[in-house]
């Protein structure tokens, strides 16, 4: 705890703080001991122990999405090859490739957020990484699900709204898990 010494001015009776000696603040930090060494890092109690680094099953998550991503990717530009004299052969390939390289760049933030260091950054790049698959799976539900039922641009305009709304809730999701 904090006051191991007493400091005794006339009928006061005043803690210090055992490492420096200085009066504590309001709050029963010590101002000089307890100030942040970590951006973003709340302050410590005089003898508390500091947070240890997250352990690296994080790392092996986004490698394990990254990885998985990928090999989907590569999956649907295996099946995306045709033989051109059969029209109903490359009927959906290029849509297919679409989809690969959509997944490989979705693959992209997951596999840097292997390699950063913990901190900031790398929750920003895993945000990134799970609004982009959120938002793409919401967009291809939502124009599925939303447009059968009406004509027009209407359905279209909910389906980019609700891909919106999925990016920013997986970017803020994904930002609060990471580390």
């Amino acid at each position: 705890m904090m006051a191991t010494k007493q400091r005794i001015s006339g009928s006061n009776v005043a803690k210090a703080c055992p490492k420096c000696g200085e009066a504590p603040g309001d709050s029963g930090f010590c101002p000089r001991c307890d100030r942040h060494t970590v951006p973003a890092e709340p302050a410590r109690r005089s003898g508390d122990q500091r947070g240890g680094q997250p352990s690296d099953w994080r790392r092996l998550v986004t490698g394990g999405i990254a990885s998985l991503l990928v090999v989907l990717a590569l999956i649907l530009l295996d099946a995306a090859s045709c033989d051109p004299n059969v029209w109903f052969d490359c009927f959906m390939v290029d849509a297919e490739r679409y989809a690969a390289y959509s997944l490989l760049v979705m693959a992209g933030p997951f596999a840097l957020a292997t390699l950063m260091p913990f901190g900031t950054s790398r929750r920003v790049v895993v945000g990134l990484g799970a609004a982009l698959l959120s938002s793409a799976a919401v967009f291809v539900g939502g124009a599925n699900v939303v447009e059968p039922l009406g004509e027009g641009a209407i359905p279209f305009v909910w389906a980019w709204i609700g891909a919106g709304v999925a990016f920013c809730l997986a970017f803020y999701a994904g930002y609060r898990i990471a580390r």
